[in-house]
C-alpha cells in the first residue's frame, strides 16, 4: 500500500506526469522566493536532471492526521532544514510550517501507478481541490474537472495535470 512506502522511505522524489516532455519532470523546491518574503520558495515540476544539474530535492510525508484518513504535509528539503508544502489555487510553494494536508490516493487500473494528491483546502463552493501541475511545470491547486468519476476508481481519461509518482531516491 501507497501510504506504507511512504512511511517507510526516508529519500523520496515526487514526479509530474504533466509537463512539455514526455518524461515527465521533477517537482522541487525552487531558489526563487514568494514576493516580500524571503522564506517563502517556490515549488515548481520543472526539474529534468536532478541530481546531475539539480541538486537533489529529498521529500518527506508527515503524517498530520489519521482518522478516517491518513493526511500528510508534504515536505522538502534544502540545506537541511525541513520546509513543507502551502498549496492554493495561485500557486504552490514551501516554507516552514504551511498550512496545506494532502490525502494521496492510489488509482486504479489504468492510471497505475500514480497517485493524485487531494488536499484538506476546499474551493468557495466546497468542491475538492488537488496538486496540480501545467505543462510548464508551475503548481497550483484545481477542482476535478473531468465528467470521469473521481479518483481512486476513476477511467484513463484523467486530467495529466493531477498525475504524480512518488519514486525511491538514491
Amino acid at each position: 500500500m501507497m501510504t506504507t512506502f511512504l512511511l517507510k522511505m526516508e529519500t523520496l522524489r515526487l514526479w509530474s506526469y504533466n509537463s512539455t516532455s514526455s518524461s515527465g519532470k521533477y517537482v522541487y523546491m525552487t531558489n526563487i522566493t514568494a514576493p516580500n518574503n524571503g522564506e517563502i520558495f517556490i515549488v515548481k515540476a520543472t526539474g529534468k536532471a536532478e541530481g546531475i544539474t539539480l541538486p537533489f530535492t529529498n521529500i518527506k510525508f508527515h503524517v498530520v492526521k489519521q482518522n478516517p484518513h491518513k493526511l500528510f504535509s508534504l515536505q522538502f528539503t534544502k540545506n537541511e532544514i525541513w520546509h513543507t508544502v502551502s498549496a492554493s489555487k495561485n500557486g504552490v510553494t514551501a516554507y516552514k510550517d504551511a498550512p496545506t494536508w494532502f490525502r494521496v490516493l492510489e488509482l486504479y487500473s489504468p492510471n497505475r501507478p500514480y497517485v493524485v494528491f487531494e488536499s484538506s483546502e476546499k474551493n468557495e463552493d466546497g468542491d475538492k481541490l488537488y496538486l496540480s501541475s501545467d505543462g510548464s511545470g508551475d503548481m497550483k491547486l484545481k477542482v476535478w474537472n473531468k465528467s470521469v468519476r473521481e479518483p481512486p476508481r476513476t477511467t484513463g481519461e484523467v486530467d495529466p495535470a493531477l498525475l504524480f509518482r512518488v519514486i525511491a531516491g538514491p
